[in-house]
């Protein structure tokens, strides 16, 4: 799918502005192969990142319909347990790998010790839908291990994070979770695709301004030459001591606007070559973590 998307849409799309405009500004700044407003921001976000959310998205439907979700609050129980977390906070945690905002907010009325563990580990640990699933997209460029070493990293954290907050805070009252488990079904086609649908409408309209406005920004910082400034200030952390190449700078400036963005260049330099395995891995486990 990124394939045909970038052979049939961005490529020509991108071939013909730079054989229409004049070399200067205007076509660095719409096509420009770095921050263009249409490579990195448009294009990024629709042939890059549409496509895998667009079979993750499926995949999770599928699940959901099938009323596995709900089995997955039950499993995960006994780990969650040890972590301090025994009634609906694991269920915020869980919902966390949908949009971390929302499962954020559903924290309010859980007993205090449950409130601070949960949304400790949902702000430092836990991916939202979208940006797991481009973090495995971009993992699948290299191994399975990659990807098994990444959340086999992030899971060993947040579960030792987990049981040193349970220790060192103060005791409260703890929840329960009482939880219906439905009868496992087929799954309904047309409820499948059309929550797929209005997940990847959200996704349109609430991040494409955001890709856009995030290689808009980025094309002012170096046209202005504080992203060189802010490269040479970081360069000892991100070169030196990461062992990072330093256009690991721009995914984590795009970090604060949006993580997706942030794993959509992280996709492109993969594919370009720019990134070892474990110089991938590395970079998939600071977007996860960075708060």
């Amino acid at each position: 799918l990124q394939n045909g998307l970038n052979g049939y849409l961005a490529h020509p799309a991108v071939t013909w502005i730079s054989g229409t405009l004049p070399a200067g500004f205007w076509r660095d700044l719409i096509a420009g192969p770095d921050y263009g407003l249409l490579t990195l921001g448009l294009f990024n976000a629709i042939c890059t990142v549409l496509p895998i959310l667009t079979v993750f998205f499926l995949m999770l439907g599928v699940l959901e319909d099938m009323g596995y979700i709900p089995c997955l609050y039950v499993l995960a129980k006994r780990v969650f347990d040890r972590i301090g977390i025994n009634g609906n906070a694991a269920l915020s945690v869980i919902l966390a790998f949908g949009c971390k905002t929302m499962a954020t907010l559903t924290t309010v009325g859980l007993p205090q010790k449950e409130k601070l563990i949960a949304v400790y580990l949902i702000a430092a640990y836990v991916p939202c839908s979208a940006q797991m699933a481009l973090s495995m997209g971009v993992l699948a460029r290299y191994t399975f291990w990659a990807l098994l070493a990444t959340y086999g990293a992030v899971f060993l954290m947040a579960v030792a994070a987990g049981r040193v907050l349970n220790r060192i805070l103060p005791d409260s009252a703890t929840g329960f979770l009482l939880q219906e488990i439905p009868a496992i079904r087929w799954p309904n086609p047309r409820a499948v695709v059309m929550k797929t649908y209005y997940r990847l409408y959200w996704f349109i309209k609430e991040a494409v301004p955001v890709f856009v406005g995030a290689a808009f920004l980025l094309f002012v910082l170096n046209r202005t030459g504080l992203l060189d400034a802010v490269k040479a200030l970081l360069h000892p952390l991100v070169v030196n001591w990461l062992g990072m190449p330093l256009g690991m700078v721009d995914i984590l400036i795009l970090c604060v606007a949006r993580r997706e963005a942030a794993v959509g260049l992280l996709i492109a330099m993969a594919d370009a070559g720019k990134l070892s395995m474990a110089q991938c891995i590395l970079a998939v486990l600071l977007t996860t973590m960075s708060m």
